[in-house]
């Protein structure tokens, strides 16, 4: 791409009484506007450097400017220069930044944090902005400059208002966003399926991140569990509830068990069969093989449980 040289009355006319100096090409020429200065292709250009010497390229994009023409600008302002060996022309950029929907999505996340209530870190929430955004064309820049300037929060609609500035001076830009928002949590769930009965073990366990509105009733520690057993077939990657678990069952139904009856300084045991089921401390009545009576008993372990006041004598009902 070919650069047009600006007919520029300051250059053409410009006389310098100085003895002419010795200049500094620039590693990278960016232009800063519509026309490429002087002080755009050398250091040190002094008074001189506000003189515009050619157009610019359109932003984000860049031309090429013939070494022979920026000598000749050069000695009539009073400057001599030596090209590069072997350099027959210079590469001119114009900067611009592009600022897409992710980042202005990943700027208002910031800004929300810590303004809803029990929210404090950005990726606790997700921002979405409307359909038809379109990307921001920040001039003249590497750098976005982009600020939430006026921030509007309707926590109970899950929505928000947002004032953007983007960029600085003469090239500001100001956008203002209406969207929506969905707050987040990490929330334990099964990385397989579990069938009914089955011990959740540690490694069973991952964390994913819903939204709160689905996760209302939800288990959110794992301690709450690992250990449980399933009430049902359970699947991956589903949140919990406290219903869907339950302690594991140490006594099955129709289990041989062992029986306990505690008395002061005495521990008598006997074999019994299971009518029920239970977890450690819930009570379960079993039959007495030896009296074949049944007797309400707690289970304490697997296939064990115990008479609970042997004391005062089992309660037992005739099972003949």
């Amino acid at each position: 791409m070919r650069l047009a040289v600006v007919v520029a009355i300051a250059l053409l006319f410009y006389t310098s009484g100085a003895p002419a100096a010795e200049l500094t090409l620039k590693d990278k020429v960016n232009a800063s506007g519509d026309v490429v200065l002087f002080e755009d292709f050398f250091e040190a250009s002094g008074e001189a450097g506000s003189t515009p010497l050619f157009r610019s390229p359109r932003p984000g994009r860049f031309g090429m400017v013939r070494v022979d023409r920026l000598v000749a600008a050069a000695r009539r302002l009073g400057f001599e220069w030596t090209p590069p060996a072997g350099t027959s022309r210079i590469r001119v950029t114009r900067e611009m930044t592009t600022v897409y929907r992710d980042d202005v999505a990943d700027l208002i996340r910031r800004e929300l944090a810590g303004t809803i209530p029990s929210v404090d870190r950005p990726e606790d929430l997700d921002v979405v902005l409307p359909v038809g955004f379109r990307p921001v064309a920040i001039i003249d820049s590497t750098e976005p400059g982009m600020v939430v300037s006026q921030l509007e929060v309707v926590p109970s609609r899950r929505s928000f208002r947002a004032r953007v500035t983007f960029g600085e001076g003469g090239g500001r830009i100001v956008q203002t966003y209406e969207g929506r928002f969905e707050v987040h949590r990490k929330v334990p769930v099964l990385s397989r399926d579990i069938d009914r009965g089955s011990i959740v073990m540690f490694e069973d366990v991952t964390f994913e991140r819903m939204p709160e509105r689905a996760i209302d009733d939800a288990v959110m520690s794992a301690s709450e569990i690992i250990g449980k057993a399933a009430r049902r077939t359970l699947s991956s990657g589903r949140p919990l509830r406290v219903i869907d678990l339950e302690d594991p069952r140490v006594v099955t139904r129709n289990q041989l068990v062992t029986i306990s009856y505690r008395i002061p300084g005495m521990t008598l045991t006997s074999r019994g069969r299971s009518i029920g089921e239970a977890a450690v401390g819930q009570a379960v009545s079993v039959v007495n093989l030896q009296s074949n009576r049944t007797i309400e008993t707690t289970a304490t372990g697997p296939g064990q449980v115990a008479v609970a006041d042997f004391g005062t004598g089992p309660q037992v009902a005739d099972n003949r």
